[in-house]
């Protein structure tokens, strides 16, 4: 995890939020990792949804965090990885 999202993180947690509130289990688990294991990346579903739960408490979380809140919904799509089977090859002939 990076600095951001490490501030994203503690930034969600200190919102009250209900225990099975929007997203609040992957804040639990991000929690969890950044005390246990903080070097390892999030993955990219995991970048997304943490996007979105700063989306969907963005009113909240405004005026209270250092980072930059997402101007509109995140869309899942931005944060897949390219498919290498779905790139042009060269031809072999």
């Amino acid at each position: 995890m990076n600095a951001t999202e490490r501030a994203k993180v503690r930034a969600l947690a200190q919102i009250r939020m209900p225990e099975f509130g929007y997203g609040a289990r992957l804040i639990l688990n991000l929690q969890w990792r950044m005390g246990n294991n903080p070097t390892a990346p999030l993955s990219a579903k995991e970048k997304y949804l943490l996007d979105l739960c700063c989306w969907h408490y963005r009113n909240r979380l405004g005026g209270v965090v250092e980072f930059d809140l997402p101007q509109q919904e995140p869309r899942r799509v931005d944060y897949a990885r390219a498919d290498p089977k779905l790139t042009v090859q060269e031809r072999m002939f």
